[in-house]
């Protein structure tokens, strides 16, 4: 399915505008979720990997360290700083998105309605847009 911009026909599937999209849907979840009262530490889980990725980032690093840890390392490598991890996963988020479009727009060569809602419902799965806004 297409999109005229202008002169120009554009795929709804264009990985540009699905990784705008999904970082604009990002910003208005979390806006959703901060306003009706769920804040960044609504998970217990949230306060163990900004303290946890505290005390590893002052140790010294080592490639095994990243065994089953990667996330702690990463929550260290950006300070412990929620605002860091957050934008940090929505833009893993909004490339993951990019991604998948990518490979729909390449995979699937004829879309009804119902096929278009079950890409979109992939893509902007509700569950993964609220774990991108979460620590």
């Amino acid at each position: 399915m297409n999109i005229r911009i202008g002169n120009t026909r554009m795929s709804l599937l264009n990985p540009f505008l699905i990784f705008a999209l999904s970082i604009l849907a990002c910003l208005i979840v979390l806006f959703i979720e901060r306003f009706s009262g769920i804040r960044w530490d609504f998970h217990p889980d949230a306060n163990t990997y900004l303290s946890v990725g505290k005390s590893l980032a002052s140790k010294d690093f080592n490639s095994q360290m990243l065994f089953g840890n990667f996330f702690y390392v990463l929550v260290g490598f950006l300070d412990s700083e929620i605002w860091k991890v957050l934008t940090f996963n929505i833009f893993f988020y909004s490339l993951t998105n990019a991604a998948l479009a990518t490979f729909f727009d390449k995979n699937f060569n004829s879309y009804n309605g119902f096929v278009w809602f079950l890409i979109l419902l992939i893509i902007f799965n509700p569950y993964r847009l609220h774990l991108a806004v979460h620590v």
